[in-house]
This record gives C-alpha cells, structure tokens and sequence, in this order.
C-alpha cells in the first residue's frame, strides 16, 4: 500500500504477482535484515547463525557483497524467501550471481554491501565516456543498482569474466572482448572501454540500463553524456552530428573499422541483437549478413 494511498501491485514474475504486501513496514523490515551497516547493526542472532553452519556466509555479505540462499532463507523464513529475492530483483537491490564456481549453493550479489576502497585496474588504451547526472543529481543507491544491471548482462553472455567490484567502481565484460570499467565520484558515472569498436555498443547497453532504472525504480532521473575524441571530450550531440567513431559506426560498413578484426565475430553479433530495437531489425540483420560474409 503506497503512501499516497495507491494500491502497488508487482506483477513482471508470477511470484510478485501472487503475493499483495498490506504492510510496507513488513517489507521494509525483512529487507533491513539483509541490508545493514555491521557496525550499527550487528545480527541478534549471531550465536544461532554460528551454530548453524552460517558464519563464514555472515563473512562472506559483508566483504564481498555474497550473500548465500542459505543465509537468506533462515533471516526471512522459508515462506516469503523467494518473494522478498523477487522483489530485491525488481528494485535491482540484488541480482543473481553465477560467476562462484567454489559455492554450492545458490548467491547472490548485492552491490550496498559492497566495500567502499578498491585497488582499482585501469584497462590499459581504454575509451571514456561521462554520464554526468550534475544538472539534477544522481540519488544514492542508483550506481549500486546499475552494477546490478550489468552483472546480470555479464552473466548472460557466454566466456564474461568475474566482475572486479567496489560499492564505487566496477570491472566487468560483456563476453570474451569486451572489457569495461564504471567508476561514480559525486554525480558523475566515467565508463571506460577496453575494446573501442565495441564503445558504442556498450555505451547503448549502459544507456538502456538508466532509462530502465529511472523508469522502474527512480521515477526521475537525467544525465548529459559526453564522449572522448582523442584528447578531448564532446558533447554526445555533436560527436552524433560529426558521426565520431568509434562512438558512431555505420554497421552496413563494419568491416572498414580500423579495430574491426579485434572482435569476436559471435559475441559482437549476440550484444548487437541485444541491444537493437525491433525498429532496427531488418537494419541489423543486413549489416550481420555483411560481417559474416565479409569474415
């Protein structure tokens, strides 16, 4: 039940649908039982958690953001476990997490957990790209979400690697080759790409990823983007009206890219599908029938 007084129902899953919360609080307080500041909140149940096998899983939440099925299922209960793991979901609190090969059990990721410091590993030519959010603001919790977003895409993709992540900073790939950084400092969200002919496609994944979250989660949010040419930064809009590569490549003519045999043919063909709309379909399969060919 919203605050002013509308009716919320969740229904993107069958198990949102089925369940209708008539007390936020509820909600409010079994997510507070998995997101919480060890410091101020220490568990109550510590001693009980030990007892039952579950303390290197108490370790494990609050050093790399993992928190296990287990861990879980006995901090909310066997009835609502996989309601409340649908709702974090869909608020992109927490997403799966199938990079561990060493657990059994089923994890999760959840990027508020995450610790604050990293050592950070700057990929080395990479492109940059800013999302500057600064002329409103970005609200807290939304880089965290984004980090969701893109573990969830990584996961997807056959050969990513294991995310690198801090509460701030994220290290990821979107398959074999395409290798990426985000970083937040205040309101601005740096993207940085290890492989360039892939900058454009990546910057359309990113940009997709905030449209969902401002239209699911946030209600409001916009941001500027500026892209590297060279030495300098341009305004998105320009660098569209200058056709800048790599940030703008013609696809009908992939093959002329100076970076085009650093792709894998089949990851570039499954992010391309991806990411295009409906609207361009018939664009993208003649410029797909192109790269097969010209390869």
């Amino acid at each position: 039940y919203h605050q002013l007084g509308m009716v919320v129902h969740l229904t993107s899953t069958q198990t949102l649908a089925n369940v209708v919360v008539t007390n936020p609080q509820w909600l409010l307080d079994s997510i507070s039982l998995l997101i919480r500041d060890p410091e101020i909140h220490s568990f109550e149940r510590m001693e009980e958690l030990e007892s039952v096998g579950l303390k290197q899983d108490i370790d494990l939440l609050f050093s790399k953001g993992l928190v296990t099925y287990d861990l879980v299922q006995f901090l909310w209960g066997s009835e609502q476990v996989d309601f409340l793991l649908a709702v974090m979901k869909h608020t992109m609190l927490l997403s799966e997490w199938e990079f561990d090969e060493e657990h059994d059990d089923k994890m999760y990721l959840v990027p508020s957990l995450l610790q604050e410091s990293h050592t950070e590993e700057p990929l080395p030519g990479a492109l940059e790209c800013r999302l500057d959010f600064s002329e409103d603001y970005l609200p807290i919790g939304s880089f965290q979400r984004l980090i969701c977003l893109c573990v969830t895409h990584s996961s997807h993709l056959r050969n990513s690697a294991i995310p690198v992540l801090a509460r701030n900073y994220a290290k990821l790939s979107f398959g074999q080759k395409t290798e990426l950084e985000l970083k937040e400092a205040g309101n601005v969200i740096t993207m940085r790409v290890g492989n360039h002919l892939m900058a454009s496609t990546c910057l359309m994944i990113i940009s997709s990823m905030l449209t969902k979250l401002k239209e699911d989660v946030l209600g409001r949010l916009s941001w500027k983007v500026t892209l590297q040419n060279g030495n300098q930064f341009i305004p998105y809009d320009e660098a569209k009206e200058q056709n800048i590569e790599p940030w703008f490549i013609n696809i009908r003519e992939l093959s002329k890219s100076k970076n085009y045999n650093d792709i894998d043919v089949d990851e570039f063909v499954k992010l391309m599908r991806d990411t295009y709309n409906a609207e361009e379909e018939e664009e993208l399969e003649f410029a797909l029938e192109n790269v097969a060919n010209d390869r």
